[in-house]
C-alpha cells in the first residue's frame, strides 16, 4: 500500500526560474503563486526526500524539473549526484543552455536518461548532435504549451487519470503536486518542508488520490482540476530509456 516501486518519476524544482518565462507570457511560470513560500528546496531535503522514497521501494528516476529550466542549476544539480552517486537521474531540459560544442557538454553521461524539447527547429541539427554523443537521448518537437485554462474549462472528463502513479512532482517551496496541470497546487498533497516524503505518500490524502488512479472512472472525490482535464492518461506509461 505504501509502495512506490511502480514510481517511474520523482521531480524536484530545483529552481523556480525559465531561460524562455520572458518569451512564453502563457507558461504557467508566470502566473503561479505558491501555496508555502517559506522554504526553497536545497541539496539537504532532496537527499533526505530521495532516501525516504528509496525506503518506500522507489527504484525510478531522480529529475530536476517542473516549470523551471534545470541547467540554470546545474550546480545544484551536480551537488545531488555526487552526494548520491548510486541512483537514475534523468535531466529534461530545453538545451538552449548546452555549450554549443556538444563534447563540452561531458556532465550529460551523469544522466541515465535525458530529454530535450525543441521549439525552435533551427536547434534540432545541435540536438541531434547531442543525441548523437551522448546516446541516451530522447528529443521532443513541441510548442510551446498553454495550461492556464486547466481551472476554467468545463467539466468534461470522466476518466480516471494514471498519471499521479507515475511521477511525484515536487515544487521549488517543496508543495508536492497532482501532475503539471495542476500547476498552481489548487489540490494539496502537503509540504515536505511540513510533513516528511515518507509521511505525505503514507497519509490519507495520497493514499486517496493514488487508489482513485487505479480505477476506471473519478468519482465524486476526484479533485476539481482532473474533472477538467483535457490531458488525462488512460494507460500508465513507464520510463523506458533509450538503449
Amino acid at each position: 500500500m505504501y509502495d512506490l516501486s511502480k514510481l517511474s518519476l520523482l521531480s524536484f524544482e530545483v529552481g523556480d526560474k525559465c531561460n524562455l518565462q520572458r518569451l512564453h507570457d502563457k507558461c504557467p511560470i508566470n502566473h503561479r503563486t505558491y501555496t508555502h513560500t517559506e522554504h526553497c528546496l536545497n541539496t539537504e531535503i532532496i537527499l533526505d526526500s530521495i532516501q525516504m522514497a528509496k525506503q518506500l521501494n522507489f527504484n525510478g528516476y531522480i529529475a530536476f524539473h517542473y516549470y523551471n529550466e534545470p541547467l540554470l542549476y546545474l550546480d545544484k544539480i551536480l551537488d545531488v549526484i555526487n552526494r548520491a552517486p548510486n541512483n537514475k537521474y534523468l535531466l529534461w531540459t530545453n538545451g538552449l543552455l548546452l555549450d554549443r560544442i556538444p563534447e563540452n557538454n561531458e556532465f550529460l553521461r551523469l544522466f541515465e536518461y535525458i530529454c530535450i524539447t525543441c521549439y525552435d527547429p533551427k536547434n534540432m541539427p545541435f540536438f541531434l548532435k547531442i543525441k548523437d554523443m551522448y546516446k541516451k537521448v530522447e528529443i521532443f518537437d513541441w510548442e510551446l504549451d498553454d495550461r492556464l485554462q486547466a481551472y476554467s474549462r468545463p467539466h468534461c472528463n470522466k476518466i480516471s487519470c494514471k498519471r499521479i502513479l507515475f511521477e511525484i512532482p515536487i515544487d521549488y517551496h517543496g508543495n508536492v503536486h497532482l501532475c503539471c496541470v495542476d500547476w498552481n497546487n489548487q489540490f494539496e498533497i502537503g509540504n515536505i518542508f511540513e510533513k516528511s516524503l515518507f509521511d505525505i505518500v503514507r497519509g490519507v490524502v495520497y493514499q486517496s488520490i493514488t487508489e482513485m488512479g487505479h480505477k476506471k472512472f473519478i468519482d465524486g472525490n476526484c479533485p476539481d482540476v482532473c474533472k477538467r482535464c483535457n490531458a488525462v492518461w488512460d494507460k500508465y506509461q513507464a520510463i523506458s530509456p533509450i538503449v
